[in-house]
C-alpha cells in the first residue's frame, strides 16, 4: 500500500511539472554617433573594444577590415539553465544567447549594430530559471553594449602610447 501511494505521489509531481519552451526574437539595435578622430585611429579603438568585451571563449571576432573600417563578430551574452521537475524526472536545458555585433568607423563617426540570434526560454510550473535570461534581459544587455561602446569610443585613450 505504501509503495502504491509513493508511486501515485511521484506521478502526480511529474504531471504537474509541465513546461513550455518559447522561441524569443529580439529586434536588432544600433547606435551611431560622432566621435573625434580619423578612421585609422577609430578602427584601432573599435578593435580594442571588441577584444576587451569578447572575453569569453564563445565570443569570436569573425571579420575585420581596416580599409573599410569594419569589425564584426559573434558575441556570447551568456547561457542560462532551466530545470523542470524533481529527482530523476528532472529535465535540464541550457540555452546560450548570442548576438552578431558589427562596428563601423569613418572619420569623425562610428556605428554599432547588435543583432541578437533567436534563443529559447523555458517557463512553467515547477520551473527554476537560473540566470533569468529573457527578452527584457537581452534588450537591457544590448543597451549596455551600445552605451558602453559609445562611451569607450568617446572617452578612451586606447590609441595613446
Amino acid at each position: 500500500m505504501k509503495k502504491a501511494l509513493l508511486i501515485i505521489f511521484c506521478l502526480s509531481l511529474t504531471s504537474c511539472g509541465g513546461y513550455k519552451t518559447t522561441t524569443v526574437s529580439v529586434p536588432e539595435a544600433s547606435k551611431q554617433f560622432e566621435v573625434e578622430g580619423i578612421k585609422d585611429d577609430l578602427y584601432v579603438k573599435a578593435n580594442q573594444w571588441m577584444v576587451e568585451n569578447f572575453n569569453n571563449s564563445k565570443s569570436v571576432i569573425q571579420f575585420s577590415d581596416k580599409e573599410a573600417g569594419i569589425v564584426s563578430g559573434r558575441y556570447y551574452f551568456h547561457g542560462f539553465t532551466t530545470t523542470a521537475g524533481y529527482g530523476t524526472n528532472a529535465t535540464t536545458e541550457t540555452t546560450d544567447v548570442y548576438a552578431l555585433i558589427k562596428l563601423q568607423v569613418k572619420d569623425g563617426a562610428s556605428k554599432i549594430s547588435v543583432k541578437p540570434e533567436d534563443f529559447h526560454y523555458v517557463e512553467g510550473f515547477m520551473i527554476q530559471n537560473y540566470g533569468t535570461q529573457n527578452e527584457e534581459g537581452v534588450e537591457s544587455a544590448i543597451q549596455g553594449l551600445l552605451t558602453g561602446y559609445e562611451d569607450y569610443m568617446i572617452n578612451s585613450t586606447a590609441t595613446d602610447f
